[in-house]
């Protein structure tokens, strides 16, 4: 019975998980004007804020770039010895941000903001 339990929870938990969409910028070019928020956010996802100008609603998503991870190379010497080498991460990280309009309800037009 607690295995049941377990394996229930477990299903919910992945399933809850499965359905959330992590933004990815290069999905914007799958948008066409006239679409609907509904159809909107099934393909980018639930915006970080919303917010509205005069008759325009505007969606904001961010991208963050994954930071490089630490790699480790391989220095061979003159006399055959075998030395490892570790790179460190790159440490820059990058956000872009992009802005998504919709007036009455249909997109009009993204852009990234600078």
């Amino acid at each position: 019975m607690k295995t049941a339990a377990i394996a229930t929870t477990l299903s919910v938990l992945l399933f809850i998980t499965g359905c959330s969409i992590t933004f990815k910028p290069w999905v914007l070019s799958n948008l066409t004007s006239g679409m609907t928020v509904d159809q909107v956010e099934r393909q980018l996802g639930q915006p970080d804020r919303i917010s509205h100008k005069d008759d325009t609603v505007i969606y904001h998503y961010t991208y963050t770039e994954p930071i490089a991870l630490q790699q480790e190379n391989i220095i061979r010497q003159d006399d055959y010895t075998v030395l490892p080498r570790r790179d460190e991460p790159r440490l820059e990280i990058k956000t872009y941000t992009y802005e998504v309009l919709f007036v009455d309800g249909k997109l009009m037009n993204y852009k990234e903001r600078y």
